[in-house]
């Protein structure tokens, strides 16, 4: 992930908005080549039983690895269903 400085960002803002509304990927913005923040796309619904961090993460896809992961449990194994 290519990380921008946080001059480069304060001039881009607006560019930078747009471009994660558009292709829904994250830009890291930071010091020193150093992440520090991270500008995602706020979803579009979320899950109310669930935690916004967990809302957070299954919308900005640090769950898309699991799409390639075998299913290990049925739905059967599951003691609460979302």
């Amino acid at each position: 992930m290519t990380v921008m400085t946080t001059t480069d960002a304060r001039k881009n803002l607006s560019f930078l908005i747009g471009t994660v509304q558009r292709t829904r990927r994250s830009i890291a913005i930071g010091r020193r080549n150093k992440a520090e923040v991270l500008l995602i796309r706020f979803p579009d619904s979320t899950n109310l039983s669930l935690s916004e961090s967990t809302n957070m993460n299954q919308y900005g896809g640090g769950f898309d690895f699991l799409n390639t992961e075998p299913d290990l449990y049925t739905r059967k194994d599951l003691k609460k269903q979302y």
